[in-house]
């Protein structure tokens, strides 16, 4: 019930980003990349910071388009997620370009501070919109 509650929130965060793009029909194209993941407690107070240099990173690798991270509200459903729930919500090109950059990033020093941060994925994968 737990996975499938996490499955469900990260539709729905997919539906709230794809409504805020204005432009729908190139979004469509796109590639969304989404990973649920909890922060290990003592990286909490330093995840801005290592967010900020794994975005700058990744902004600059071929393909990109967009990346936005969503945390939890602490709403009442804390069988679902915690306060070091949080959601990345990349858009790519194509599944080419994201496959990559994940490459690069899991060679990259950069983006070690970030993955030693993480202390468990729930969902890491790829999605494009279904009609």
């Amino acid at each position: 019930m737990k996975t499938l509650n996490t499955i469900l929130f990260a539709i729905m965060a997919i539906s709230l980003a794809a409504q805020s793009t204005k432009n729908k029909s190139i979004m469509s194209k796109n590639v969304t990349e989404v990973v649920i993941y909890q922060i290990k407690a003592e990286k909490i107070k330093d995840f801005p910071t290592i967010l900020e240099r794994v975005r700058a990173n990744v902004s600059n690798a071929p393909g990109f388009v967009s990346y936005k991270t969503l945390r939890w509200t602490k709403e009442p459903n804390e069988f679902i997620a915690s306060e070091n729930t949080f959601i990345d919500i990349v858009e790519w090109k194509t599944l080419d370009d994201a496959a990559k950059a994940m490459k690069e990033a899991e060679q990259n020093p950069a983006f070690g501070e970030f993955f030693g941060s993480i202390e468990k994925i729930t969902v890491m994968g790829h999605f494009d919109f279904y009609k």
